[in-house]
C-alpha cells in the first residue's frame, strides 16, 4: 500500500521588473521506505502538469507569479487508489521570498499529515519545504574586480530589498581551495548583492584567480523522519543547490586623487569641460568608461546620462600617482554627477548595466564666467558743426580680471578710428581693426563724435559678447 503526496501548482498572472524567480523545492519518499510515496504535480495556468518533480531549483518567469498551490494526501495500494485520507485542497497563493511547508507537529511522522504552513518553525519533521527566491544564471562576463557586484548584470540584479533565509547559504570557492560559506553577515542574503570584496573579505585576494558561487540548502533542522528503531534513525529532506557561477577577479578600477572642472568660455556657451585625476595608469588591455549625469526634473535624482565614453584607452602621466584624462564633450553650466569604471579592451560595456549603480557619483559644477552687458552713462551731442565734440560714455560688466573693447558704428557703417577721427571701415580685418580697448577698466568714453545715429557693440577679451 502506498501514500502519495500531491501537490498542484497554478500560476496566475504577476507584473513585475522581468527576471525570473525560482521555487526552491525538496521533499521525499513517506518514511523514507519504497512501498510509500509522495507525489508531486506542477500545473500551469494552461494546464500544462509535471508529475514527479526531483527535489530541486524550478524557475518561473515572473509573470507566472504568485504561485497558487494545493495539497492532497491520499492512500494508494499497488499504484491503485483506494481511498482518500486526508487533504490540504484549498489553494495557498505564495508569493515572493514565502515560504510553504507540510508536516507534522509531533517529532515522528503520523498517517496525515497535520499542517501546511508559510512558516517552518511551527514544523517539527517535514513531507516537504519550499520558498520562491530569485533565480541567477551564470553571467557571460565573468570577470570581476574587488569592487564590482557578483551578479551585476540586468538578468541577475534584483531591486527587492534584501531579507535573511536561514536555510540557505551562499557559498564559494577561492582559487579552487575548495566551498567554504560567505561571511556570516551576508551568507544568507537574497538577493544577493555583495560585491567580490565583501565575499573575500577573509582572503588574500589576487587579480587573475578564480572564484566558484553557490547557494545550497542548509538541511540540518529539515527532518523528514526520526525513529531510533530504524537505520538510520533520522532522515532530512535531500540537500539541493543552485549551478556553480565561475568568476575571474581582474584589478580594480584606479582610485581618484580629484576632478577639477572647468568653466565655460562665456555665460552663454556650451564648452564647460573637466579633468579625471586617477591614482594610477591603465593597464595593457584595461580601458576606462566615464559617464556624466544630470539631473532628473520630475524625480530629482542625477539618473539621467548626459554625455559618455565608454572607451578611453590611456591617460596623461602627471607623476607615480596621478594619471588624468580631460573630457573631451562639452559640457553646458550646471551641476552633474560623474561615475567611472575600468574594463577589458575589446569587451563592451553597457551604460545601463547594474554595476554603474553600485558606484558612488563625484559631484561636478561646470561654472561660469559673469555674463557681459554693458549701459550708457552718458552721451553729449555735437556742440559746433565743424568740431567733432560729441561723445557716449560706457560702463561694462562682467568677469573681473578681463578686459573690455567696444565697436562702433555710424548710420549702420562699422567705424574705424584713425587716430584723430572716425571714418567709415573698408579694409578685410573688421574682427580685429574695428574694435578697441576700454581706457578705464569697465568704462570708456567713446569721443570725437559728430552727428548721427550710432550703435555700439561690447565684448570681453575672452571674445564673450554682450547680448
Amino acid at each position: 500500500m502506498k501514500k502519495k503526496f500531491v501537490i498542484i501548482l497554478i500560476l496566475s498572472s504577476f507584473s513585475a521588473l522581468g527576471q525570473e524567480y525560482s521555487l526552491w523545492y525538496t521533499t521525499r519518499d513517506y518514511q523514507g521506505t519504497s512501498s510509500k510515496t509522495y507525489t508531486v504535480t506542477y500545473t500551469t495556468k494552461d494546464n500544462v502538469q509535471t508529475r514527479n518533480p526531483e527535489s530541486k531549483i524550478h524557475p518561473f518567469g515572473v509573470s507566472k507569479l504568485p504561485l497558487k498551490i494545493s495539497v492532497n494526501d491520499n492512500l494508494y495500494t499497488s499504484g491503485s487508489f483506494v481511498f482518500l485520507i486526508c487533504s490540504f485542497s484549498e489553494f495557498q497563493e505564495v508569493n515572493k521570498y514565502e515560504y510553504l511547508t507540510a508536516g507534522y507537529n509531533s517529532p515522528t511522522i503520523e498517517l496525515c499529515i497535520k499542517n501546511m504552513t508559510k512558516t517552518p518553525s511551527e514544523l517539527n519533521t517535514y513531507s516537504f519545504f519550499s520558498i520562491l527566491l530569485p533565480h541567477y544564471v551564470q553571467p557571460t562576463d565573468t570577470k570581476r574586480s574587488i569592487n564590482d557586484l557578483l551578479f551585476k548584470t540586468t538578468q541577475n540584479s534584483f531591486a527587492d530589498p534584501i531579507i535573511k533565509v536561514p536555510e540557505i547559504i551562499w557559498k564559494y570557492n577561492y582559487n579552487n581551495k575548495g566551498f567554504v560559506d560567505f561571511p556570516e553577515e551576508i551568507r544568507h542574503n537574497f538577493p544577493m548583492k555583495s560585491t567580490i570584496g565583501e565575499i573575500l573579505k577573509n582572503e588574500t585576494i589576487e587579480v587573475g584567480k578564480s572564484i566558484k558561487i553557490k547557494a545550497v540548502l542548509d538541511n540540518t533542522n529539515l527532518i523528514s523522519f526520526r525513529q531510533p528503531a530504524f537505520n538510520p534513525p533520522v532522515i532530512r529532506l535531500p540537500i539541493i543547490s543552485t549551478e556553480i557561477f565561475n568568476f575571474n577577479i581582474i584589478s580594480a578600477s584606479p582610485e581618484l586623487n580629484a576632478i577639477e572642472s572647468k568653466e565655460t568660455s562665456c555665460f552663454y556657451n556650451s564648452d564647460g569641460s573637466f579633468v579625471l585625476n586617477l591614482k594610477r595608469d591603465l593597464y595593457p588591455n584595461e580601458k576606462l568608461a566615464i559617464i556624466v549625469y544630470e539631473q532628473n526634473i520630475l524625480s530629482g535624482n542625477f539618473d539621467i546620462i548626459k554625455t559618455q565614453n565608454l572607451d578611453i584607452k590611456s591617460l596623461e602621466k602627471v607623476s607615480e600617482t596621478s594619471y588624468k584624462y580631460e573630457w573631451t564633450k562639452t559640457l553646458s553650466k550646471g551641476t552633474y554627477k560623474v561615475k567611472y569604471q575600468t574594463g577589458e579592451k575589446g569587451t563592451p560595456i553597457d551604460p545601463n548595466d547594474i554595476s554603474w549603480s553600485s558606484l558612488i557619483p563625484t559631484d561636478l559644477t561646470i561654472g561660469s564666467p559673469e555674463k557681459v552687458s554693458f549701459s550708457i552713462i552718458g552721451a553729449s551731442d555735437q556742440k559746433c558743426f565743424s568740431v567733432n565734440d560729441g561723445y557716449i560714455d560706457v560702463k561694462a560688466n562682467g568677469e573681473d580680471g578681463r578686459t573690455y573693447l567696444y565697436q562702433l558704428e555710424k548710420d549702420g557703417v562699422v567705424q574705424f578710428f584713425n587716430g584723430s577721427s572716425w571714418a567709415n571701415y573698408t579694409g578685410s580685418n573688421e574682427n580685429t581693426e574695428t574694435w578697441f580697448a576700454f581706457t578705464s577698466g569697465k568704462n570708456t568714453r567713446v569721443s570725437k563724435l559728430n552727428k548721427g545715429k550710432y550703435k555700439i557693440k561690447v565684448k570681453d577679451s575672452q571674445e564673450c559678447f554682450a547680448r
